[in-house]
């Protein structure tokens, strides 16, 4: 875990529809969330991958038009989620306050698929391979102490432990 707090498969409710966020990482870095994508590989020919505008583009021709909003979506969702489960901790016990704006941060993976850094433009959406995510953590500098690190983890695991509670209670 390289000194993260990991959480897989977190269920969520949406304006529209219930949707799942994939991975949760906390730790010194900030909190990265990740979304996983899977694209089947062509035949033949590369494996390319490469961010056009919103757009990930592939270099069988294909491309995903909604790939990059949701991760930004789900990013803003965990922030939104995080920022008011904190200040509902505050509220109750006034004993932590953790740095502002949270250090969120958006991971498109395309497991398999080479990933182009060279190639079109680049966003607060990290695009990466499934290599390329741990890389990219152990090397993020440090955003978050350990404290706040743990609390945050501890503030969410609590919420995600409720959450299942009250789906098996209905």
């Amino acid at each position: 875990t390289h000194g993260y707090h990991v959480f897989h498969d977190i269920p969520c409710t949406g304006r529209r529809k219930a949707f799942n966020i994939d991975h949760v990482l906390i730790g010194p870095g900030g909190i990265f969330v990740v979304e996983t994508k899977a694209k089947s590989k062509p035949d033949a020919g590369e494996t390319v991958a490469w961010v056009q505008g919103n757009t990930v583009q592939f270099s069988d021709g294909s491309y995903s038009a909604n790939a990059i909003p949701q991760a930004m979506a789900i990013g803003e969702h965990v922030d939104k989620l995080l920022t008011g489960l904190i200040d509902e901790s505050v509220a109750l016990c006034q004993t932590f306050t953790p740095s502002r704006p949270l250090p969120v941060r958006p991971i498109l993976v395309y497991p398999g698929w080479y990933i182009d850094k060279k190639r079109g433009d680049w966003h607060d959406v990290l695009l990466t391979c499934t290599e390329g995510v741990v890389g990219f953590i152990r090397k993020s500098k440090p955003r978050l102490s350990d404290r706040e690190a743990k609390r945050i983890a501890l503030i969410l695991g609590k919420h995600l432990q409720q959450e299942r509670r009250e789906l098996i209670e209905h």
